[in-house]
């Protein structure tokens, strides 16, 4: 890559996609190996498109949602959830029968931390064994919701908004707060993948700004 070059172009450009290449089967089908490779393209086509070309990139976000609802997937209920983190999120999780509990995908993305035995203490470290790609998707999903929107300061998702900044006052630092946040967004995550339950979101409301002004 040559210095100067645009920004998209510095990202691999997958084959490009068309309605007649998806050959998705049906809701019940066995072959979910197929659809999580086809998803996988799909996510993996967002990124330099959404840098690029926004008229390609809205196209292929609809695909995208056409092909999620052959999940039976609720993941877009929850506001700040968009087709391309929930295409993500499947194509990472697979089928979620595999995690028994909140707590195995908690390890398995790298959310939750490791634990060594020094003495009589436990010592908590940063998991830097799971699966990146996956942790990459919940620390987005994380900044995004504790965050707020537009010149009245909308906070996006009052609970975890309100969860973070708890953290914070006792103490934790904001990376530590955040991954309390990503940990909350696993058990969340993991009860709307194994019920199909939609999410429910909180009532929206305006932070104060800082300094009071």
């Amino acid at each position: 890559m040559t210095r100067g070059a645009p920004i998209a172009a510095q990202y691999c450009k997958p084959p490009a996609l068309e309605p007649s290449t998806l050959q998705v089967d049906s809701p019940g089908s066995t072959h979910s190996a197929q659809k999580r490779c086809l998803l996988r393209l799909l996510a993996a086509q967002a990124l330099p498109l959404r840098l690029a070309r926004p008229m390609r990139r809205g196209r292929i976000e609809m695909l995208m949602a056409e092909f999620i609802k052959k999940f039976d997937c609720s993941l877009t209920s929850m506001t700040g959830i968009e087709v391309v983190t929930a295409a993500g999120l499947l194509s990472c999780i697979g089928d979620i029968k595999k995690f028994s509990s909140p707590a195995k995908l908690a390890r398995y993305s790298g959310v939750a931390p490791e634990t060594c035995a020094s003495g009589k203490k436990d010592i908590q470290f940063a998991n830097q064994r799971g699966n990146r790609e996956l942790h990459t998707f919940f620390y987005g999903l994380a900044v995004r919701l504790v965050g707020t929107v537009g010149s009245t300061n909308k906070v996006i998702n009052t609970f975890f908004y309100e969860y973070y900044h708890k953290k914070i006052s006792e103490g934790k630092t904001k990376r530590q707060a955040l991954k309390c946040v990503e940990r909350r967004l696993v058990n969340i995550i993991w009860t709307m993948l194994t019920s199909g339950e939609e999410y429910i979101n909180p009532p929206m409301y305006s932070a104060p700004k800082k300094n009071g002004k």
